[in-house]
């Protein structure tokens, strides 16, 4: 069976008494390489140019005692299995020496209890080494951890079961006007916010902690330490022991300012483009009025209708306003039309009735090269089509006709029918509706049809 290395210093003056250490080792199992020193010059350059797996040391010699030597040993800082072998040596003394750093102590004549005390030594050493070596890289883990969490944008925090801070990075505590993590320990965001906003952030903290239930991403106001309200996602997460009973909370809160006033400025840009839009629109359907003020403000009162008709059919807000943008468009073409034919008072005739009839295609050649968000070329296009072929300028059916360009089809005509025109007097709002209800189903889309007729009858809709 072969033995076990060990690497041994031998303190002691006698060398006889070394080779009976020596034989004990042997005789235990191990295979000692050893080395003896009797002066502490000697043992301070032992220690310093060799490594060792225990020391053994007498108690009383010529030169320096026991203690001189435990003394040395722990100004090394080594963390070495230190055994006292020697004559004689008290209780007293023996107590002592434990303080000093030694492991043990046997006497010379009970040299095979050695072996055995030796080897829970060298075990009680290696787990000493391994413990430390695992509390030092925890150690190096948590700098390392905390240099990263110390170095995130975001605002990390850690709070106890009543909410008050327990651990935050450094973007947080310089958040709170502090210096340090320790400023911020033990107070909470009554002691650094307004007392509504904290308020808030406790009743959802408590509401969190009682039900375990996390916050993710929630948007919320936050105040910087200069007082300047910013915007965060808040995330909490409750904290829990080895038994599962929630302890704290963790949160994180990522700035997201700069996000919302980019949205801001881009709801803002998009309201003036809209506004533009809009502006650019009427001045457009101003233009053919200016040329027609016999018609001034049909176009308007059709998209008054159209966008009414559309919100009872419950259509998208965007489709609406795309109905309504197309309505005031949808006699553009007439700027086409030589103003005497517009204004003439009397019948036209089949060649001027013509001329009238290109105004949806003139309308879609001028508006088709603009970028709408909605097909306001093909409703202007479309908007005087009947579902039963018989509309122009294009004679399409039914499947073929743009929902939006029926709606404007049927507001039309009702305004149109309802209001003067230089040829004939107004009619009125009774004999308008008449028209599109003896026709739904054949010219007009039946379920626009009645949609148009319950706003006037039950809704009280009035183009005034």
């Amino acid at each position: 069976m072969s033995s076990t290395p060990l690497r041994v210093l031998i303190v002691e003056n006698s060398e006889d008494d070394t080779l009976l250490i020596v034989r004990a080792l042997r005789t235990g199992g191990y295979d000692p390489i050893y080395e003896r020193v009797d002066s502490p010059d000697a043992l301070e350059a032992a220690l310093r140019n060799n490594p060792w797996d225990a020391v053994i040391t007498d108690y009383v010699m010529p030169h320096f005692s026991g203690m001189d030597a435990l003394r040395i040993i722990k100004k090394h800082n080594r963390d070495l299995p230190v055994i006292i072998v020697s004559g004689s040596i008290t209780e007293e003394t023996a107590v002592e020496a434990m303080r000093e750093g030694a492991h043990d102590y046997i006497t010379k004549g009970h040299l095979p209890r050695l072996v055995p005390v030796l080897e829970r030594e060298l075990r009680d050493a290696k787990t000493r080494r391994e413990r430390t070596q695992a509390d030092q890289k925890l150690a190096e883990e948590r700098a390392i951890l905390r240099t990263v969490i110390d170095n995130l944008p975001d605002y990390i925090y850690v709070k106890d079961r009543n909410s008050n801070f327990v651990i935050n990075n450094k973007a947080h505590y310089l958040l709170m006007r502090a210096k340090s993590q320790e400023e911020i320990v033990g107070k909470n965001d009554f002691d650094f916010f307004p007392k509504e906003l904290a308020q808030r952030y406790h009743d959802d903290e408590q509401e969190l902690m009682n039900s375990g239930t996390s916050i993710i991403d929630k948007e919320q106001p936050l105040q910087d330490q200069y007082g300047q309200m910013r915007w965060v996602t808040d995330t909490k997460i409750p904290l829990r022991d080895q038994e599962g009973n929630i302890i704290g909370l963790v949160g994180i809160s990522h700035d997201i300012t700069l996000r919302k006033k980019a949205e801001e400025a881009l709801k803002q840009s998009l309201e003036n483009l809209r506004r533009t839009l809009q502006e650019t629109v009427n001045a457009l359907s101003i233009t053919t009025e200016k040329r027609d003020p016999f018609t001034a403000g049909h176009q308007q009162r059709v998209a008054k209708l159209a966008a009414r008709i559309g919100e009872e059919m419950k259509l998208p807000p965007d489709v609406i306003e795309g109905i309504s943008v197309a309505s005031i468009l949808h006699d553009i073409g007439k700027i086409y039309i030589p103003i005497e034919i517009l204004n003439k008072p009397g019948r036209l005739t089949e060649n001027e009735m013509c001329l009238i009839k290109t105004h949806p295609q003139v309308g879609y050649d001028i508006l088709k090269n603009i970028s709408f968000n909605w097909p306001i070329a093909q409703i202007v296009y479309q908007h005087h089509e009947r579902i039963n072929g018989t509309g122009y300028p294009r004679s399409l059916s039914d499947g073929n006709i743009l929902l939006e360009a029926k709606i404007v089809a049927v507001a039309d005509v009702v305004e149109a029918i309802a209001s003067h025109r230089p040829y004939r007097p107004a009619h009125g709002i009774d004999v308008a509706l008449e028209e599109i209800a003896q026709h739904a189903g054949s010219m007009y889309d039946p379920g626009i049809v009645k949609v148009c007729l319950k706003i006037f009858s039950e809704k009280g809709f009035s183009f005034e």
